[in-house]
């Protein structure tokens, strides 16, 4: 609690059979407190499409960075493909800057609606634009947890995790992915609640 990741990617994120969803790497990550947030060059490439262009800027970074990093994620979650896939270094910077991405509405696929904004939200480049806190995610997936159902986070992800293909009949492969991605999108900013 009270740290900035600032390197919050999926290959951070670990879900486990017994439905707990832990961030990983720590590395770089800096006490909200901390007056200066840099960026170690080595650490850059294959990361740089999660960070928020503040990061990428050099300026100064709080919590609202992860913010941005975990909509990327939540983006790629939803719809398979990163955000900002470009391999050119400057045409990713300039992406970022311009807010340039897909909107999730223009893939030919069922995107859970409110997902999809919520993503998109936490993408924009200006943060006053961004969800303003962990807090504020936090209570909206919560709301939006209990308008699915009743069962806990960890429930759903160990019962999807164990279940028999009988078992699972009764959900759509599209209905138990949304589920889960919901399931460890609230599991993740639970980790990193100020």
């Amino acid at each position: 609690k009270g740290i900035i990741h600032r390197d919050l990617k999926p290959s951070n994120i670990l879900i486990g059979f017994d439905g707990i969803v832990k961030i990983m790497d720590f590395g770089v990550a800096r006490p909200v407190e901390a007056s200066l947030h840099t960026v170690n060059v080595d650490r850059i490439v294959g990361t740089l499409q999660y960070f928020p262009p503040e990061q990428v800027n050099g300026y100064p970074i709080d919590q609202l960075a992860d913010i941005y990093s975990f909509g990327a994620v939540l983006y790629e979650m939803l719809c398979g493909v990163n955000p900002f896939p470009q391999l050119n270094i400057a045409e990713l910077i300039r992406a970022k800057i311009d807010n340039k991405f897909t909107r999730l509405d223009e893939f030919r696929m069922a995107i859970e609606p409110h997902l999809a904004s919520l993503a998109q939200v936490c993408l924009c480049t200006e943060k006053q634009d961004r969800i303003q806190s962990s807090t504020i995610l936090r209570d909206y997936l919560e709301d939006l947890h209990y308008s699915w159902g009743e069962d806990s986070p960890e429930s759903v992800i160990r019962t999807f995790f164990n279940s028999t293909e009988k078992s699972c009949r009764k959900y759509t492969f599209r209905n138990i992915c949304r589920i889960i991605l919901w399931h460890i999108s609230f599991q993740l900013f639970i980790c990193l609640e100020n």
